[in-house]
C-alpha cells in the first residue's frame, strides 16, 4: 500500500464519516478478482473512471464495495482492521454452532481473507443487504413478526454480553436490512452506474422498486460496528429464544421464565429505546387506520423509553402477548398508508 492512500483519512478511518476512496478499491481490483469477487467497471485500473472518489449512495457501510461473484450474485466486500472488535464479533457468530441459534441476527460471512499487500487489513464478505423500505409487508402479521425477530435478535445479543446493538445514534439508519437474494434471481439487479443505487434492468417509471415480503425472507444486521461488549455480563444459554415461529401461528415453544431480572446496562437501555422509537415508529406510517394499526404498542413503547425498561427477554414475551391478542381478522387484514 502506498504511504499517499495509508495516510489518507477516508481510507484509514472510514466510520469517521468517510467513505474509503475509489482509489483504494482501484488499487485492490485485482486482488479481489483473483478471489472471484468483480467490482464495477468504474474500479478497474485498465478503465477510465466515470468520476473521482465519489460518495457511494448504494452502500451504507464506509468500508464496503459492492461486488459479483460467478452467476452475478451481489455481495458485499469490506476491509477491516485485522484486530478490530468488529471482525471478531463477525467471525464468533458465525461459527456453525452460533449461526444456527435462534435470534442470531449477525450478518453471515462467506469469506475472510488477508490483504497479501497489507496484513493489518481483512478482507470480509458478506451477503449485500437492504433497507426494509423496499419490502411491501402483506398485513400487520408482516410487522409484527418482522419486530418480534428483531426482538429475539435483542434476547440473543444481550444474553451473549453484546450491547449497544442498534444504535441510533451516530448511525442514523436502523441497522437491521435483509437478504434480496431470497426475492430476486441472480442477474435481476444490474449495477450500471457507480454514482447511482442499484436498479432492475426492466424497471420502468410507473414500476415499484419494491418486493412482497415472504415468510423467508431472513433479516440481519449489516454491522456489528458500534457495538458494545459488557464485561460484567455472562453468556445465558438459557435466555435464548424458541426459533422464528411462521406468521400468523403462535409460537410453538413457549418463552423461557427468568428466576430474576435481568441486569440492564445503558447500551442495552438504548437497544429497547430504539425499538420503540427506530424500529416501532418507523412502521406506523404504513398503517392508515388506528384500528388496524399499531396503536395498541402505545403502552409497550412508554415502557421501552422509560429509564427502567423490560430486559429483552421480558419485552419479547410481552410483545407476543400484544401480538397475539390481535384478532386474526386485524392481523391478517389491514389498511396500507
Amino acid at each position: 500500500m502506498s504511504m499517499a492512500t495509508r495516510n489518507d483519512l477516508s481510507a484509514s478511518d472510514p466510520w469517521g464519516g468517510y467513505d474509503i476512496t475509489d482509489d483504494y478499491w482501484r488499487s485492490r481490483y485485482y486482488i479481489l478478482a483473483d478471489r472471484g469477487y468483480t467490482l464495477r467497471d468504474h474500479f478497474c485500473p485498465d478503465k477510465q473512471p466515470t468520476t473521482r472518489n465519489s460518495s457511494r449512495p448504494w452502500n451504507d457501510v464506509p468500508d464496503g464495495i459492492d461486488a459479483r461473484i460467478p452467476g452475478g450474485k451481489l455481495v458485499i466486500v469490506r476491509r477491516m482492521s485485522t484486530d478490530s472488535q468488529e471482525l471478531s464479533l463477525l467471525l464468533k457468530f458465525s461459527q456453525p454452532e452460533m449461526r444456527s441459534a435462534p435470534g442470531n441476527l449477525c450478518v453471515p460471512v462467506y469469506a475472510v481473507f488477508e490483504d497479501p499487500d497489507d496484513p493489518s487489513s481483512t478482507f470480509v464478505v458478506t451477503p449485500h443487504l437492504f433497507m426494509v423500505y423496499q419490502l411491501q409487508w402483506r398485513n400487520l402479521d408482516d410487522i409484527l413478526n418482522y419486530i418480534s425477530r428483531v426482538l429475539e435478535g435483542l434476547v440473543f445479543f444481550h444474553s451473549h454480553g453484546i450491547s449497544n446493538v442498534l444504535p441510533c445514534c451516530p448511525d442514523p439508519d436502523f441497522p437491521v436490512r435483509f437478504d434480496l437474494s431470497t426475492i430476486v434471481y441472480n442477474g435481476d439487479w444490474n449495477a450500471v452506474n457507480p454514482l447511482r443505487s442499484l436498479a432492475r434492468p426492466n424497471y420502468t417509471f410507473f414500476e415499484r422498486n419494491y418486493y412482497w415480503m415472504r415468510d423467508t425472507v431472513p433479516f440481519y444486521l449489516f454491522h456489528l460496528h458500534h457495538c458494545r461488549i459488557e464485561t460484567s455480563i455472562r453468556d445465558q444459554e438459557s435466555s435464548s429464544p424458541p426459533a422464528y415461529s411462521p406468521p400468523g401461528k403462535n409460537p410453538t415453544s413457549p418463552l423461557p421464565a427468568p428466576s430474576t431480572r435481568a441486569a440492564m446496562t445503558p447500551g442495552m437501555k438504548s437497544d429497547l429505546r430504539s425499538v420503540s422509537q427506530a424500529l416501532i415508529l418507523e412502521q406506523y406510517t404504513n398503517v392508515s387506520d388506528v384500528f388496524f394499526g399499531l396503536d395498541f404498542l402505545r403502552q409497550f413503547r412508554q415502557d421501552l423509553e422509560s429509564e427502567n425498561p423490560p430486559d429483552a427477554l421480558t419485552a419479547l414475551r410481552r410483545f407476543r402477548e400484544l401480538h397475539y391478542s390481535r384478532s386474526w381478522l386485524k392481523r391478517r387484514f389491514w389498511f396500507l398508508g
